[in-house]
């Protein structure tokens, strides 16, 4: 018999891989600063407040002697002109001839009534005056900020990564006759 043997192998491929590698080596930057700080003065006078309610008190009547004694004064001295004014109409009138009629019973019948006017007010009729004093006072200097930086530094290495790939086995194939027959012999 005769027979026909066939072997095959496949091929066999091998990968070898290397990762990438990142190194990473970091400087911190530095940060020197200084400060300067605000200075800031403050100085105050308390406040005062003064209140004079003595045009107050006087409108209501409640006056000192001094003042008192200059209003009487002066309604004196207003009471006399106006009886000097209110005598001397009546004494021209009493001189004009022209005037028909009776001058004398003109002026007794406007005498002899008294014209009394009433009225009402309010008191105090002055506001009083009020005085505020007092300071605030304020001064500064400026503060300073100086800064001196040095730099960072970022180093960084990269390693690639690699893939190496390789034929482990060759593929192959073998055939092979097994059998008796000869048909040529040499």
């Amino acid at each position: 018999m005769n027979f026909l043997r066939i072997e095959q192998g496949y091929g066999k491929i091998g990968i070898q891989t290397y990762p990438s590698k990142p190194e990473i080596n970091t400087k911190a930057a530095q940060l020197d600063m200084q400060q300067t700080f605000i200075k800031v003065e403050i100085s105050q006078q308390l406040p005062k407040v003064w209140i004079d309610q003595h045009e107050c008190f006087a409108t209501a009547g409640l006056k000192n002697n001094t003042e008192i004694l200059e209003d009487a004064a002066q309604a004196a001295y207003q009471q006399a002109m106006s009886y000097t004014a209110k005598k001397a109409q009546e004494g021209d009138s009493l001189a004009d001839i022209r005037n028909k009629g009776n001058p004398i019973a003109a002026i007794a019948r406007a005498n002899c009534f008294n014209q009394n006017v009433f009225d009402i007010d309010i008191i105090p009729k002055a506001r009083p005056r009020i005085e505020v004093s007092g300071d605030i006072k304020k001064s500064f200097q400026e503060g300073q900020i100086s800064a001196n930086v040095q730099e960072g530094r970022i180093d960084i290495n990269f390693t690639q990564p690699q893939i190496n790939m390789y034929l482990m086995q060759k593929p192959y194939i073998n055939i092979e006759y097994t059998g008796n027959n000869i048909d040529v012999k040499i």
